[in-house]
């Protein structure tokens, strides 16, 4: 996996947006994480090395309308 979709998916669990999700669910959830988000933001993350505050937000309204699993 490149590591600009680790980063989003790191981001994704260390930031609360897998809280809900069953250890069960969890590769499930991943996969729906990476196809989900827009592939601009693992541009902007190989192009930069880093998460910027607009970067943030834009993971932020990506991450929150991630259809997970068992939610």
């Amino acid at each position: 996996m490149p590591i600009e979709e680790q980063v989003v998916v790191v981001y994704a669990a260390t930031k609360g947006y897998l809280d809900k999700v069953s250890t069960s669910d969890i590769t499930a959830a991943e996969a729906a994480i990476l196809k989900h988000v827009d592939p601009a933001i693992y541009k902007v993350l190989r192009a930069k090395q880093k998460i910027t505050p607009e970067l943030t937000a834009h993971l932020h309204a990506q991450l929150s309308s991630v259809p997970l699993p068992g939610q």
